[in-house]
């Protein structure tokens, strides 16, 4: 299906822009999402808008240097009122000097807008991902996870989400939106595929669940959902096919690794799968039900270095596989 040759590029971003953000009537969003499966050049277009987005997106919010508002505040000033100081007519050395006034106001202002255009430049310039570390979160050196180098952000809980849709841009888009909504775009790194999107989130846990609702708008979008489960010790390295959004919150929300491997053995068995990556040889494919516990397991801590389950930082990656 080709697109009007009428139509403007520009009226073609506006209409992709408004199908981004979600304001598309029903007949117009059918009308879209079937062009955008048969029109690689339209699906592309709509792949760099939502890149420029992303970049626009990551831009750092900074306040101007202190005091620099009053000072063009009263460089306006200063110049509107010289040049309201119009001397007669009649006197050709008053209109001389008011020309000259005016040539010297006109070179002041543009030398401040481009003094001001190189502060505001230096306050907001874009930095790479690699130079831009992910914000509100905690270096961590752990003990069980050798690998990490000094200083570099140990996740408390792993993870890895492997969804599956016959729709990869639109559920693709409905993904973003979902980050967006729930800020956590600073949080995200983003490798799109041609067949496949990994959305690596790195952030405190508390912040996961605004996104994990907001994706339960869309969920019928995807097929069956599997959570893999990374752990330091073979055992607890859980995989749960068929998951739900309600039990990968419940999986998370447990305190020790132990216990969020327990919860999901619990629910790989009610759902009648295996329970563990069958491509990890550290795992095994036998799950019995965990037994139950009639008493707090948890290990005893010294009171001040206890951390809440929000105050952990899990890391959980996203893959959104294309189905045929």
């Amino acid at each position: 299906m080709k697109v009007n040759p009428r139509v403007s590029p520009e009226d073609i971003d506006k209409l992709l822009s408004s199908f981004l953000d979600g304001e598309l009537p029903v007949r117009q969003l059918a009308e879209v999402q079937r062009l955008l499966g048969s029109n690689k050049k339209l699906a592309l277009r709509l792949d760099r808008l939502r890149r420029c987005r992303n970049l626009l997106g990551a831009l750092p919010y900074a306040q101007a240097p202190a005091g620099i508002l009053e000072s063009v505040k009263a460089s306006i000033a200063a110049n509107a009122a010289l040049a309201q100081k119009v001397p007669p007519a009649s006197d050709a050395r008053g209109v001389k000097h008011l020309m000259l006034r005016k040539l010297v106001t006109a070179a002041a202002m543009f030398v401040l807008v481009g003094i001001l255009a190189a502060v505001v430049y230096s306050i907001v310039s874009p930095q790479s991902p690699a130079d831009r570390p992910p914000r509100n979160l905690v270096a961590v050196n752990r003990p069980s996870n050798a690998d990490a180098g000094p200083g570099e952000i140990v996740a408390d809980i792993r993870g890895t989400l492997e969804l599956t849709t016959p729709a990869l841009v639109e559920a693709g888009t409905s993904i973003d939106v979902a980050i967006r909504d729930a800020e956590l775009a600073d949080f995200v790194t983003i490798d799109r595929q041609p067949d496949k999107t990994l959305y690596t989130l790195t952030c405190p846990r508390d912040r996961l669940d605004p996104l994990l609702v907001r994706l339960e708008r869309d969920w019928s979008m995807f097929g069956p959902a599997r959570l893999v489960l990374q752990a330091d010790t073979p055992a607890n390295r859980v995989a749960v096919a068929g998951v739900t959004l309600e039990q990968i919150g419940e999986i998370l929300s447990q305190d020790t690794e132990d216990r969020r491997a327990r919860a999901a053995k619990f629910f790989a068995v009610a759902t009648g799968t295996p329970g563990a990556p069958v491509d990890d040889p550290g795992t095994s494919n036998e799950i019995t039900p965990p037994k139950p516990v009639f008493t707090d397991d948890r290990a005893t801590q010294d009171p001040g270095s206890q951390r809440s389950v929000g105050e952990m930082t899990v890391s959980l990656t996203l893959v959104l596989t294309a189905r045929q």
